[in-house]
């Protein structure tokens, strides 16, 4: 329901906001799994934070008291694939370049938050980012106002008792549609809440996982539309097998080098427990207090399904490993080129190899979700594999410079969320995923199916001392005795959730 802004003052404190502030559908606004999320859309929420110029706004709107302050930012630099572009305007030589058009986007966002809001933003995007985090914190040296790092570090900042509860600062609205609902409660313990995700990053869709398929491999070989199948609702794990093993010649004995060997899957051993949590599955679940609860390996159920996957994927000759290749070559790459090269119709892949698709590859490829397990599974899940994350750390006894954070981290997310006008998410989305002559139609509408069905598991985000690891082990050793595995770190599981809880229980 539309509500109407409380007075004249605050209307024009608002119409002040960023002209470009961004809006995008947030993540994990449709049904969830049990313990995993919000079911409130989007669409019932989102009035109430549009400014009369239909512009995302903070409730807070703009405050006089933090005018001429520094907000000073710690992000993941370039480290790899996987480092911080979302408060600054430079690609890091291994990182991935998003284009000018998402750059922009950041640009503008920053600078207008800068002129809007009376602040400076200095943006630190260092290689050693957690480790930065950790000393700053437990020194108190207050050298940063928030930390954006990959959100196992923030987990373990948190259970170190070095973050700020989220849910005690008044200046931070957690409800609001730049901030992932699933997240939230996923990432929350006891009813403590010490980071969150959403809008402010692309990370977690960067890190989102996705099968991308060979289009022409397809045709050629007479193989049912994975589109047609994804509508149908028949796009599963065994279909997606059936389709591997009917177009691979490759053998045992085969090269992975050979170029006239063609695979029915690249993959690797990690991305084993994407496709057990795209099951719908969690590792855990919640109690009635918020507590993680665990479910993997408690029923027969859990236990059969990781077999089924390891046993499928264990000696069969129409995949390639990339963690099978020779150790004196870059693995990753190397395995990737198989696909991009036309030797192999699957590839589950982030969004980052996906981006990454449109510079390296000639060949036309398609993007659908992991696949269900079942026909008669509900919905696609979609899995984050870790992502980014942002934390405060503690800072001043009164709690004012916490305040100060929580004030300019709301309204840096709600800055990037995306409307037709553009902004980072929207220039992400729009632009270097689905920019013309990039996708097709049908990927394009996919994209947006998955960012919009993605699930957080607390067990994937603490890791409870090898649970969520536990099936990438038993792949890497060829093994599917996932019970006896599983009996064997049984306790330590437990003793590392009761341990969480217990940290979070003394954390104020």
């Amino acid at each position: 329901m539309k509500k109407h802004l409380r007075s004249a003052i605050c209307i024009l404190l608002l119409l002040c906001m960023v002209a470009a502030f961004a809006a995008c559908e947030e993540e994990g606004t449709t049904s969830t799994p049990s313990g995993s999320g919000s079911t409130t859309s989007d669409a019932e929420k989102t009035d109430e934070y549009l400014s009369a110029d239909g512009h995302y706004t903070p409730k807070v709107g703009i405050l006089d008291e933090y005018k001429g302050n520094t907000f000073t930012v710690l992000c993941v630099g370039d480290t790899g694939t996987y480092q911080s572009d979302d408060f600054t305007t430079e690609v890091g030589e291994s990182g991935i370049d998003y284009g000018d058009n998402y750059y922009t986007a950041v640009k503008s966002r920053n600078d207008l938050i800068e002129q809007n809001y009376g602040v400076t933003l200095d943006i630190r995007k260092e290689a050693g980012a957690a480790t930065a985090a950790t000393q700053d914190a437990t020194a108190g040296t207050n050298t940063y106002n928030a930390y954006s790092l990959d959100t196992g570090s923030l987990a373990t900042l948190a259970s170190n008792g070095l973050l700020v509860d989220l849910r005690t600062l008044n200046n931070l609205d957690l409800e609001a549609p730049w901030w992932n609902q699933d997240a939230n409660t996923a990432f929350s313990i006891g009813g403590k809440l010490f980071f969150t995700t959403g809008d402010y990053t692309i990370m977690n869709k960067a890190n989102t996982w996705c099968i991308i398929f060979n289009k022409q491999m397809i045709e050629d070989n007479g193989l049912e539309s994975p589109y047609d199948l994804f509508n149908d609702g028949t796009w599963t794990f065994d279909k997606m097998v059936e389709m591997a093993q009917a177009v691979s010649n490759a053998t045992p004995t085969s090269a992975w080098d050979d170029t006239n060997v063609t695979y029915g899957m690249v993959t690797a051993t990690v991305d084993m427990r994407p496709f057990y949590s795209a099951s719908g599955m969690l590792y855990c679940d919640k109690s009635a207090a918020d507590e993680p609860e665990l479910l993997f390996g408690t029923d027969e159920a859990s236990i059969s399904l990781a077999q089924k996957i390891l046993e499928t994927f264990n000696d069969a000759a129409w995949k390639l490993y990339a963690t099978d290749l020779p150790s004196d070559i870059d693995i990753w790459e190397s395995s990737f080129s198989v696909f991009y090269n036309g030797r192999a119709l699957f590839r589950p892949s982030g969004f980052t190899a996906v981006a990454k698709m449109r510079t390296r590859s000639e060949i036309e490829f398609g993007i659908v979700p992991l696949p269900k397990m079942t026909d008669t599974q509900d919905e696609y899940v979609s899995v984050p594999n870790n992502g980014y994350s942002i934390g405060i750390p503690k800072q001043s006894d009164d709690g004012s410079a916490e305040e100060f954070s929580a004030y300019m981290i709301d309204a840096m997310a709600a800055g990037a969320k995306y409307d037709q006008t553009g902004g980072m998410t929207y220039e992400y989305l729009e632009t270097t995923l689905k920019g013309k002559g990039y996708m097709d139609d049908d990927s394009r509408e996919l994209v947006d199916y998955i960012f919009s069905h993605l699930r957080y598991d607390v067990g994937c985000v603490y890791g409870f001392d090898g649970l969520t690891g536990l099936i990438g082990t038993l792949a890497t050793n060829k093994s599917s005795d996932v019970q006896s595995e599983f009996e064997t770190i049984r306790d330590k599981v437990q003793l590392a959730i009761d341990k969480v809880v217990a940290d979070y229980e003394s954390n104020t």
